[in-house]
């Protein structure tokens, strides 16, 4: 039988952007981002290269030298990375003091996840 939607495969295809493609074409995030990783790292420059033409601003912190009172965004990303340690003292402070929406990247979640006696699971 003859496929009834020959170009389907082709149109789809087509609409995968390329990566960083989509950066250009459309217009920055009018949020400000707060990074809390390691600058030096590999990993926390390329989260930082990454973000920061996608946001109207970005800030980034060294999880070692976080002053909680200093951070100013509506959305932290905190990649603690292999400087945390389960039940370690989180650079944000203590979760009740903690207000911004915060994501948790790679193993900062168990990191966190204990000191501030997150709900849920991890692993």
């Amino acid at each position: 039988m003859r496929n009834p939607f020959p170009l389907v495969p082709a149109l789809v295809l087509a609409s995968i952007a390329i990566p960083g493609q989509e950066a250009t074409r459309a217009a920055r995030s009018e949020l400000t981002v707060c990074l809390v990783a390691d600058p030096e790292e590999p990993r926390g420059e390329a989260f930082a290269e990454f973000l920061r033409p996608r946001f109207k601003s970005l800030q980034v912190v060294d999880p070692r030298a976080c002053d909680p009172s200093r951070i100013r965004a509506d959305v932290v990303l905190l990649d603690w990375g292999d400087g945390g340690q389960v039940g370690a003292k989180v650079p944000l402070g203590a979760r009740a003091s903690w207000k911004t929406p915060t994501v948790l990247l790679g193993r900062t979640g168990v990191y966190v996840a204990v000191p501030w006696r997150l709900d849920g699971w991890f692993g």
